[in-house]
């Protein structure tokens, strides 16, 4: 006869009676159930971690569209218009040759050529500041966003940003004169 221990065959009885994962006195089963639960857990925290990067880049692609960036600016002057109708909106002005062409050679602005305008002109910074021009509305803030380049821009293939006026309420017949720092990262709004 062959001598077998008690504990193999206690262990066979209680696969034949109750299955074969239950969890025996030498722990194998038991840990095999834990193993797999440990990849169950695993895969639920890389999903979660997957799903709330997922959110975070949506969240952050909806905050980097729609906030709105402002542009700190001063006020320069202001320069009566003349009677009559004026063009609505802002020009970006980087240098004195488009200065004097926004201001002087194009008749519908309503402004004489005087002496003291080219004079006054010519005393501007062009090198150290922009400066943006403002049609019968004073300007409240300078904005821009990729949301107000698509509200508000025509032209989305040119390379500067355009930033978007918000003004106060009231019209007058005057164009007002605003600077900000010089570069080259803005432009007016295309109509």
């Amino acid at each position: 006869m062959t001598t077998s221990t008690p504990h193999r065959h206690t262990k066979k009885r209680l696969i034949k009676t109750v299955g074969a994962h239950t969890p025996c006195s030498c722990g194998y089963i038991l840990f095999q159930n834990r193993r797999h639960e440990m990849k169950h857990f695993k895969r639920k925290h890389i999903l979660a971690i997957m799903v709330t990067g997922i959110l975070i880049a949506v969240a952050a692609y909806y905050c980097n569209y729609y906030w709105e960036r402002s542009e700190p600016f001063e006020f320069v002057c202001g320069i009566p218009g003349g009677e009559g109708c004026h063009p609505q909106g802002i020009d970006y002005v980087r240098d004195k040759e488009q200065m004097l062409h926004f201001l002087t050679e194009e008749g519908e602005r309503g402004v004489d050529e005087s002496a003291s305008i080219l004079k006054y002109v010519d005393t501007l910074n062009y090198e150290r500041y922009d400066y943006i021009l403002s049609y019968m509305r004073k300007i409240e803030s300078l904005n821009y966003s990729p949301y107000l380049s698509d509200l508000h821009d025509c032209a989305p293939s040119l390379p500067q940003t355009p930033i978007v006026p918000t003004y106060y309420g009231q019209q007058y017949d005057s164009i007002y004169i605003y600077r900000v720092q010089a570069n080259d990262k803005f432009r007016h709004p295309a109509p």
